[in-house]
This record gives C-alpha cells, structure tokens and sequence, in this order.
C-alpha cells in the first residue's frame, strides 16, 4: 500500500511538470527587412535621405502559454538599422559630394505577447536596446571626377547615434505545424521611440518592415 501511493505521489509530480514543459515554446525568427528613417535631415550641406535600405533582425524568442490561444513573449537578438546621408560640399574641398550608407546594430530585449486565431497570429512587442555597433560605408566624389570607396566603424561617436533604442515592434503570419515544431512565415515590422541621434536638431526614428521567417519548437 505504501509503494503504490508512493508511485501515485511521483506519478502527479511527473504529469504536474509536464504539463508545465508544454506550456513553454521556444523560437527562432529571422526577417530581412527594408530600413529607413522619420524626418530625415536636411541640412545646407548634410541631407538625410528617406529611402528604404535593407538591414537583417534576428530573434530568439520564448513563449509562456497563458490561455488556449494567449501566450506571453520574451525574447533576444539583433536588429538592425540603416540610413543613408549625402554631403554636397559645392566645390568648397577637394571633394565634391559624399553619399554614406550607415549600419547600426542593437541588442534588443522586447516582451509581449503572442495571439493564435487558429494558425494565424499576432504578436506585438516593446523592447529596450543598446547600441553595440555602427559602421558605414563612403563614396566620396572630388572635383577631378575621381570616386574614392572607403569602409570605417564609428569607434568614438562622431555621428552621435543614442546609445539606448526603444523599438515597438509588430508581428503577423501563419504556422504550418509539424509532429514536433512548426514552420513561422509572416511579416514583421519595428518603429524605434527613441530617435537615432542624441543631436537636438535630428530628431528621425528609425524605422522598418519585411517579411518573417522562422521555427518554433
């Protein structure tokens, strides 16, 4: 008789934590996307241009089952953002104009939560990120006609781009569910709070959207 309820014991003990396992998911979510930025500069030498660049955010995501449909999210990963700028110097320099591509990657940690209508979801998240890198890519033209490539990183915060992101972000798509994970294929699309520069007088957020793809276990 002892054995038998001490069977019983551990048996409600294994269903109790199983249960709980399978209240959890875990993702992994890619989306390349089209990046650009809000009111972009334009200065009397330095303009900020408006058009979409393409940038990568790479997600790894948890999951917490709330209701049948209703899970609560939390997640890790990468988001990238571009801009582009150009400096026409009139002739003043040796150098006529330069157009720059600029990259800037953060670590972000949004939360939020995830709704299923069958296989169709939505998933709005906010996030806080920090700067862990910015780079950029020149093209400079001199006034002989010449063109001039180079590639730097911005190791000491000339283009005072704000150390802290604040991205709301936005989710939507279809799981083709499999026996032991599910494919996720959808949109997905960011708007950081925060502006870019820490510079009064530029005041754009970055911003972006393109497709979602990924694997959920």
């Amino acid at each position: 008789m002892k054995n038998t309820l001490i069977t019983f014991f551990f048996l409600g003990l294994w269903s109790q934590a199983t249960s709980q396992v399978n209240k959890f998911t875990v993702s992994l979510e890619y989306s390349p996307n089209f990046s650009s930025i809000t009111n972009p500069l334009r200065g009397y030498v330095i303009e900020q241009e408006g058009s979409f660049r393409f940038a990568n955010n790479l997600f790894l995501k948890g999951g917490y089952k709330l209701t049948n449909n209703l899970y609560a999210t939390g997640a890790i990963g990468i988001m990238g953002t571009r801009e582009f700028v150009t400096a026409d110097f009139q002739d003043q320099l040796e150098y006529e104009k330069l157009e720059s591509n600029r990259f800037h990657s953060y670590v972000v940690t949004p939360i939020g939560f995830t709704y299923y209508l069958g296989s169709f979801f939505i998933s709005p998240e906010i996030g806080v990120g920090w700067n862990v890198g910015s780079r950029g890519k020149n093209l400079w033209y001199t006034t002989d006609g010449n063109e001039i490539e180079n590639e730097y990183k911005d190791e000491h915060g000339i283009h005072h781009i704000n150390e802290t992101s604040y991205p709301l972000l936005f989710s939507f798509g279809n799981e083709i569910r499999m026996k032991s994970y599910a494919l996720v294929l959808g949109a997905k699309a960011y708007y950081d709070l925060n502006t870019l520069s820490e510079r009064d007088y530029q005041t754009g957020h970055s911003y972006g959207f393109g497709l979602l793809a990924g694997v959920r276990f």
